[in-house]
């Protein structure tokens, strides 16, 4: 998926939703699936609920997953309902071991369990693989039933390993 590239998918229940790579300039975009999560989705997302952050505490958050999923290594994808609605993000980031890169997915509460987030997944997984990547991992909070739904629908070999409340999940790319 190119810079320019809109590619359009459905939910699993048939509702159209379009995607492209995370630019820059979306900051605003991001702050508004941030708005639309609820603290249970925040908790899990983020480890803690942020029931009420400061607007610029979100919007410097925001600035900053925007302006690092450009970077070379770094990759992130945002998704729009027809009307032009931001409803989802997934992103990664290279880490300090080679080849690996730390994945992480947000989609606003009125559009969860419906495969958007599966879906942004493996495309993620495909262009960190086609980037070089041969591992991601995530930190995932053991009770946060709708992410391991969707680890378990991944092609790839995903291992976990437990540290306290979080288990980070691995996934392999290496026998895509």
């Amino acid at each position: 998926m190119s810079e320019a590239t809109w590619e359009t998918m459905e939910t699993l229940t048939g509702r159209p939703f379009r995607v492209r790579p995370l630019r820059e300039d979306d900051t605003a975009h991001l702050v508004q699936i941030f708005e639309n999560m609820g603290a249970d989705s925040r908790y899990q997302r983020f480890g803690r609920p942020l029931p009420n952050p400061s607007p610029s505490y979100v919007w410097r958050q925001a600035e900053t997953i925007s302006q690092t999923a450009v970077q070379p290594h770094n990759f992130g994808l945002i998704a729009f309902a027809d009307d032009d609605l931001p409803i989802a993000s997934a992103r990664y980031v290279a880490l300090a071991e080679p080849y690996t890169a730390e994945f992480a997915i947000s989609v606003r509460d009125d559009w969860q369990g419906i495969g958007v987030g599966r879906k942004l997944l493996h495309h993620l997984v495909q262009a960190a693989k086609t980037r070089g990547m041969h591992t991601m991992v995530a930190s995932i909070q053991s009770d946060n039933e709708a992410m391991w739904a969707v680890a378990r629908q991944l092609p790839q070999a995903a291992r976990r390993r437990a540290t306290d409340d979080i288990y980070n999940l691995y996934v392999d790319l290496t026998n895509l």
